[in-house]
């Protein structure tokens, strides 16, 4: 095993090198594509951009399909194109598309996936489409790797993940941007940060209204103050959220929450209610020990402070998150 030092402006975070266990594109959602590939600007051989022109389909996104791109004299590249016909693509979530591709082109760490040109363009007098071209990632996300394997990743495999993860979380950060969609279908099977489809600059707030109902993320991974949209997000947000994916490589186990639903039924049924006693099942996060014996007893508590309900309590820093993590692991940072 072999590991290269990326400095950022606070703290130096090991690059650890990792193996692909497959050779097929990384991005998720291939079981939902099949409705959307009847337009002719999905078609195989329509142009996209200058050079290029649809050659496969890789995959499906919450608002985004991936396509393949090839042009001549130039490398493959992937594509996220807006699903969006004309009457749906509104000035309002165009404005919120093209920010995020702005943002996501000054992010320049090789554990956070590179984002190049995009543009606007029109097919026929009904259909308006927005595209990216984006770095081309080989091998599973961290979710496919675990659907795949019978048996427990080793601790190992799972610290190779998710310092890499931490790395490309703490560059994100030093660029002044949230990620807010940390899981597991958003990360590579080395920890390379895939996804940067929801970043939000660091003290803003929300402002598009489609994404002021805690929508945002996957709820098992989702903060609390995330889920309930309640106050200004944190770098500490993102820190929850890769806290619940070390939880869920280590024990092959979901966060036993209730659902975003629920939360909001329960908050506002029983106002005087701490948050903590509604948020998670049984009111606590079940022990790493009920689940493996090969780690210290301290993981617990470095869980339940990395998921802690009240952000206050949690670790403010990908810095601190990261510093712990090497106290209760350090013959695997010895090198």
């Amino acid at each position: 095993m072999t590991h290269e030092t990326i400095s950022t402006n606070h703290l130096e975070l090991p690059i650890v090198e990792t193996t692909c266990c497959f050779d097929e594109y990384c991005m998720p959602g291939m079981g939902k594509l099949r409705s959307f590939l009847n337009h002719p600007p999905f078609e195989i051989g329509s142009k996209i951009g200058e050079e290029y022109h649809v050659a496969d389909y890789i995959g499906f996104g919450g608002q985004f399909l991936i396509v393949l791109a090839k042009a001549e004299d130039c490398c493959d590249r992937a594509v996220r194109i807006s699903q969006n016909p004309n009457t749906m693509l509104t000035e309002e979530f165009r404005e919120f598309t093209e920010n995020q591709f702005r943002y996501a082109q000054k992010l320049d760490h090789p554990m956070v996936m590179k984002s190049f040109e995009y543009g606007l363009e029109e097919w026929g007098s009904d259909f308006l489409y927005q595209y990216q071209f984006i770095e081309l990632v080989f091998g599973p996300t961290v979710e496919a790797l675990m659907s795949y394997r019978e048996s427990q990743l080793s601790i190992n495999e799972i610290l190779k993940i998710v310092t890499n993860a931490a790395s490309g979380i703490a560059a994100i950060h030093e660029q002044g941007f949230l990620h807010r969609d940390i899981k597991p279908l958003n990360m590579h099977r080395s920890g390379k940060i895939l996804d940067t489809a929801m970043l939000l600059p660091i003290g803003e707030v929300e402002e598009y209204s489609f994404l002021k109902s805690g929508c945002i993320g996957t709820p098992i991974y989702r903060s609390p103050e995330q889920m309930l949209n309640q106050e200004t997000l944190s770098p500490s947000s993102d820190i929850y959220s890769l806290t619940a994916t070390l939880f869920y490589l280590l024990t092959r186990a979901q966060i036993p929450i209730h659902t975003g639903e629920l939360i909001f039924e329960l908050h506002k049924k029983f106002e005087n209610t701490k948050i903590e006693d509604i948020f998670f099942m049984n009111g606590e996060i079940p022990s790493i020990l009920n689940f493996r014996d090969d780690v210290p007893k301290e993981i617990d508590e470095f869980i339940r402070k990395g998921m802690a309900i009240r952000r206050e309590e949690r670790y403010q820093d990908i810095e601190s998150f990261f510093s712990d993590l090497k106290n209760i692991f350090p013959k695997f940072f010895l090198y």
